[in-house]
């Protein structure tokens, strides 16, 4: 079907500069925040260090809650410290040697068994699994990621000042599904896309 039939301008024809396109809200473009707006990270490196004494770690929450996001933050603070890590979606594992560090995002769609042998595999080669996933993995629980609509609304401001929908409305956003920043953070481009 043409863009034409469907009523729908042909991809990449939209606004050149749109705030809230991939490019500006992939996980790691914006500075991990809290609730009021201030970057964490020392927050995040305090993070690592909980992470690597324990041996793992995974980040759980509901789908668009910000998971990879503080993940690709922890991994980018590994590299900084001139650590050995790996970042990889599951299935995948990664991991680089003994001693290495293995950041698994969607660790959650390995069957038990999968994760069970996965484990191992990272035990016995000495790596150090941190993850994300929507259930308890038996990792150490490093933070369990939510989204609420203060967190949503600073990022919004963050990427578009003056773009921040109204309380309502945000409530509404975050009530079509999961509550998923990511959700709001497409309805906020389609939004953008359409003034």
């Amino acid at each position: 079907m043409t863009a034409a039939a469907t009523g729908r301008k042909p991809l990449g024809t939209g606004k050149p500069a749109n705030p809230f396109a991939v490019q500006c809200v992939q996980p790691g473009v914006i500075p991990f925040l809290d609730e009021e707006g201030d970057e964490r990270s020392a927050w995040v490196e305090s993070l690592l260090d909980r992470a690597l004494e324990a041996g793992g770690g995974q980040i759980e929450g509901p789908m668009g809650s910000g998971k990879t996001t503080l993940l690709v933050h922890l991994h980018r603070c590994a590299l900084e410290r001139g650590l050995s890590a790996t970042r990889t979606r599951a299935p995948r594992l990664g991991g680089a040697g003994r001693g290495s560090i293995a950041f698994i995002d969607g660790a959650h769609v390995l069957t038990r068994a999968g994760w069970a042998a996965a484990r191992k595999w990272l035990r016995l080669r000495g790596v150090v699994p941190i993850v994300t996933t929507h259930v308890d993995l038996g990792l150490p629980k490093l933070h369990t990621r939510s989204v609420s609509p203060e967190l949503a609304r600073i990022i919004i401001e963050r990427l578009e000042p003056g773009a921040s929908p109204t309380s309502a409305e945000l409530a509404r956003m975050l009530a079509n599904g999961p509550e998923s920043l990511r959700g709001v953070l497409f309805e906020m481009y389609d939004r953008y896309e359409s003034a």
